[in-house]
């Protein structure tokens, strides 16, 4: 068809005019393409502040969860080491709970030191002592006496400390036929007359110093413990399933105090609620355990003699306008003496965390 003769509505290529109309395409699909693939910057900038605030949002519901983890991991520490007195207390003719001077007895006056066998040596019937004998005769392991929730720094597992000596518990040291039942024990006299008094001191290798501030500070156990002495051991630290009773703790201020630095500045205000207020974890006689925000147990109450049953701060012998500190109410501390308070009655000195700076 003559050119002029060609309709305008058509338009007619040649073969390399198609493959170059195409190829045109191509590169600008593909062009296309790479600006579609990429971030400009304001859409990375958008991305990164809405994972900041993810992360954000989710680090507290987290740290959260990790607390609140920590302190079961707490209550199930308390419970076994409650329970490994349980057993231990099945040997007792009595159902005493352990106490060091039970383990390792002192030396009687007429057949001399025998294993097993003398009247209880109260002397060792400190912090140190008690948790060293329970782990020296098999019944949990050194790391069950730090708490998950610890704050204070001069606490911590024996062996991770240089000072420490040893990067484990020494069980090497255990040999009942020289009278060393556990590490740090002290060996009584072999012969003793009528009448002589137990010995003893604080365990001077597994340590429970928490009323000093570090570098003198230094505890291998977190947890506050029935003071030995008086109507509360008598009564209470045995197998009797009492469920109002209790005989292991989180830590407590000093005395029970609520009012001053002693409660403001305790290293035990950081272990598991805000810095401001007291929380933690309390074992009963029947194994149950209870959380915690105050110092006065819903069940747990003291009676003394004509007086009504009268809520009983569980941090301090409270009464001893009634009966002395040889009372039957609840005292949870630690301590690392026991002296003689007349008559070869036993008394307790309780210790507490040195205030934070």
């Amino acid at each position: 068809m003559p050119p002029d003769r060609i309709p305008a509505d058509r338009v007619y290529y040649n073969d390399r005019s198609i493959v170059e109309f195409f190829s045109s395409l191509a590169q600008m699909e593909a062009k296309d393409m790479r600006k579609r693939n990429g971030f400009t910057l304001v859409e990375l900038l958008v991305v990164i502040a809405i994972i900041a605030l993810l992360i954000g949002l989710l680090l507290p519901a987290l740290s959260r969860a990790q607390q609140a983890a920590r302190v079961v991991k707490d209550a199930n520490g308390l419970a076994q080491i409650h329970k490994a007195c349980l057993i231990w207390s099945q040997n007792d003719p009595a159902g005493w709970l352990p106490s060091p001077g039970r383990i390792n007895r002192f030396t009687d006056p007429r057949i001399g030191r025998q294993p097993g066998y003398g009247p209880e040596n109260w002397k060792k019937n400190s912090t140190g002592h008690l948790y060293s004998a329970m782990i020296g005769q098999g019944y949990f392991n050194a790391d069950i006496c730090i708490s998950p929730v610890e704050a204070n720094p001069v606490v911590a597992q024996f062996g991770e400390n240089a000072d420490d000596g040893a990067i484990s518990y020494d069980y090497t040291s255990i040999d009942p036929a020289t009278d060393s039942y556990w590490m740090g024990d002290t060996p009584d006299p072999v012969q003793v007359g009528e009448g002589t008094p137990p010995v003893g001191a604080a365990n001077l290798i597994f340590l429970s110093k928490i009323n000093r501030a570090a570098p003198y500070g230094r505890a291998h156990c977190s947890y506050a413990h029935l003071q030995l002495c008086g109507d509360r051991k008598t009564n209470t630290w045995r197998n009797n399933q009492d469920s109002s009773k209790p005989v292991f703790s989180t830590r407590g201020t000093k005395n029970g105090d609520t009012t001053t630095d002693e409660y403001r500045k305790s290293w035990t205000l950081l272990m598991m609620g805000p810095e401001t207020e007291w929380q933690g974890n309390i074992c009963f006689n029947d194994n149950h355990v209870e959380f915690s925000k105050n110092f006065y147990p819903a069940n747990t109450a003291y009676e003394c003699g004509d007086r009504e049953l009268t809520k009983d701060n569980i941090f301090t012998w409270e009464f001893e306008d009634c009966n002395t500190w040889e009372a039957g109410d609840t005292c949870l501390a630690m301590n690392e003496l026991v002296t003689d308070a007349g008559g070869g009655n036993p008394r307790t000195t309780p210790i507490y965390d040195a205030k934070r700076p």
